[in-house]
């Protein structure tokens, strides 16, 4: 039997889910629901702006595939999201490196991000993240998020902007959204 905390039945109220599974992740058991996977953009949409507050109430919720497995959606006590991409993998999807050490690149600037700018994931897979910003970034320290971006993989960029139209900058998207995205597909 899975016991769940009020957090958990929140989010499976929240996003009409039901976690019927677990998976041993970053030293912790995940929560897992499995997805009809013509809800994934859905699911993903409906968790990014309560990620953050699931993560203060004391777990971290996303959507994820493990693999080339299905995406579902995870719960799980809160963890370092860098820990949570090495479990997933996150870069190494058409690693076209000449090293193939994408994945191992990413983690390293995404953790030297975390330090300044403190995030929670709500989208990870092998091909790319997701992540919202859990204080206002301001423009400088958006400036600085995207050197370090530029500097470890020019590819993964994801531009995005609430409006749907590609934004003059990496910066100027991350301080408008309080989001980053990176994908590698």
């Amino acid at each position: 039997m899975i016991e769940k905390v009020p957090v958990v039945l929140d989010v499976e109220r929240t996003l009409d889910v039901t976690f019927t599974s677990w998976h041993e992740l970053a030293g912790r058991h995940a929560l897992v629901a499995h997805i009809d996977q013509t809800r994934q953009d859905e699911l993903i949409d409906a968790i990014e702006p309560r990620c953050v507050d699931w993560d203060d109430a004391g777990h971290t919720v996303f959507v994820g595939a493990l693999g080339h497995g299905p995406h579902g959606v995870f719960a799980l006590p809160v963890v370092d999201p860098t820990e949570l991409m090495a479990a997933f993998a996150v870069g190494s999807h058409h690693d076209l490196s000449p090293r193939g050490d994408t994945a191992a690149r990413a983690r390293l600037a995404m953790q030297q991000i975390l330090r300044d700018a403190p995030f929670v994931p709500y989208f990870i897979d092998a091909a790319g993240m997701k992540v919202r910003f859990v204080d206002p970034v301001p423009p400088l320290l958006a400036q600085r998020i995207e050197v370090a971006v530029l500097d470890f993989d020019l590819e993964a960029l994801d531009l995005i902007d609430d409006d749907g139209r590609e934004p003059p900058s990496l910066a100027s998207s991350i301080h408008r959204t309080q989001r980053l995205q990176l994908w590698w597909d």
